[in-house]
Parts: structure tokens; C-alpha cells; sequence
């Protein structure tokens, strides 16, 4: 796998991480991974097993897969963020 794909699958496991409000380290605490690792995913330093993609996915709420030119991570699935308060007095 070259860097630009392994840089564009890291740049979509970092985005999903993000939107769920995670660090690397409750990511990686997540995942049953070591921080250094996931940072080294998200950099392309490194390419994820299949077996790492499903603990992040998982990790994560997300989904991923294969559309026969590259891998894809989608996520989360289902919002993390926390419901909005009404205004006081409303």
C-alpha cells in the first residue's frame, strides 16, 4: 500500500476519531491498542491489520471496508455529541 492511501485511510480514522470528541490515548484505551500506535496509523507511518481496522471501528462506532481500489473508514455512525441544552428560561 503506498503512503498516499495508507496518509488518506489515517486522515479518515483521525476525522472519525475527532468527531467522537476522542484523544488518541481514549481511543487507543478503546481499542485495546498503545496511543503510539494509533498515532502512527493516522500519520500513514503504518498500515492497520484488518484485525486493528475492526477494534477501531468498534472503538469507534464506525464502519469500514474495501471498494476494490482502496480501504474507506466511515464513522462514527451514530452521534457522540452530547444533546444541546435549552436556553435558560425557555
Amino acid at each position: 500500500m503506498n503512503k498516499r492511501i495508507k496518509g488518506s485511510l489515517g486522515d479518515q480514522i483521525r476525522s472519525a476519531r475527532r468527531a467522537a470528541g476522542l484523544t488518541q490515548t481514549e481511543l487507543a484505551r478503546r481499542a485495546g491498542l498503545f496511543q503510539p500506535h494509533v498515532a502512527a496509523i493516522e500519520s500513514g507511518a503504518t498500515t492497520p491489520t484488518v484485525a486493528t481496522l475492526r477494534r477501531l471501528a468498534d472503538a469507534l462506532e464506525a464502519t469500514w471496508g474495501y471498494d476494490g481500489k482502496r480501504i474507506y473508514f466511515r464513522g462514527p455512525t451514530t452521534g457522540r455529541r452530547k444533546p444541546r441544552r435549552p436556553a435558560a428560561g425557555k
